[in-house]
């Protein structure tokens, strides 16, 4: 009988600790710092092409172009100003984006309307600053979350492919990407492991579109003309995260 009391008494201070270690996780005044990788699905289209040349229209009517699927190593910090309020600032590697273009044919450079995978490259960066409502309290062992914040994203290292001819003649001049502001909505849920460690699985949304300017090369363009073309890019990606993080 003492045997079985003590084996309980332990039992119980154990289940004490380890309920104690729970509900010190994200309570107010907290600082986690997250490292893990961000997987992207983007929904991404080209609005219609605008030329500075009226005699450039029947060359880009009807242009396409889409963005690849892509990821990156992300990491986060996170402060909490109370037991159920948090804001999180996020950075990642910049990525690099792939835009596939379907251009019409242009019977006088002898170019057909075919796919042009990773036409246009560039590298993406962009930092996100999100305002987190943890739902449940602070002992939970999981705790679902719905964020709304902010994105910056700007552009840089932009490489059109020349070696396809369209490119070569439409885009052969460069390529720019304006930067934007951009809303994003978040939603998971974090899984406290102890009062240190813990996973975080989220889902965000961000309605992300540039506008693209082309300058063409008039050496090869048709009527050897100079031209500016310009369409909006709307890439919306939808991000799916995966991260470990540790209290300090």
């Amino acid at each position: 009988m003492k045997l079985k009391s003590n084996l309980s008494l332990g039992l119980v201070a154990v289940a004490c600790a380890l309920t104690a270690q729970v509900a010190l996780a994200q309570k107010a005044g907290d600082n986690f710092v997250y490292g893990g990788m961000a997987f992207s699905k983007t929904s991404s289209s080209l609005g219609p092409v605008s030329d500075s040349q009226a005699a450039f229209s029947p060359f880009t009517t009807g242009t396409t172009a889409t963005i690849e699927n892509f990821s990156t190593a992300i990491i986060s910090a996170v402060h909490m100003y109370t037991d159920n309020f948090g804001v999180e600032l996020t950075l990642g590697i910049p990525p690099k984006l792939k835009a596939d273009i379907t251009a019409p044919s242009v019977a006088p450079l002898g170019l057909v309307s075919t796919p042009m995978n990773s036409a246009i490259t560039q590298t993406a960066l962009f930092p996100s600053v999100v305002g987190m409502y943890m739902f449940k309290t602070p002992g939970e062992k999981i705790r679902p979350y719905v964020g709304f914040g902010v994105n910056y994203t700007t552009y840089s290292s932009i490489s059109p492919n020349t070696s396809f001819n369209t490119v070569a003649a439409f885009a052969g001049n460069g390529v720019s990407l304006s930067s934007s502001w951009n809303p994003v909505y978040k939603f998971g849920a974090i899984y406290n492991i102890d009062d240190r460690w813990s996973i975080n699985a989220g889902l965000a949304y961000v309605p992300l579109s540039t506008n693209v300017t082309l300058q063409a090369n008039s050496a090869i363009t048709p009527h050897n003309l100079p031209n500016t073309a310009t369409a909006k890019l709307t890439i919306n990606p939808t991000d799916f995260t995966l991260k470990v993080g540790y209290k300090f």
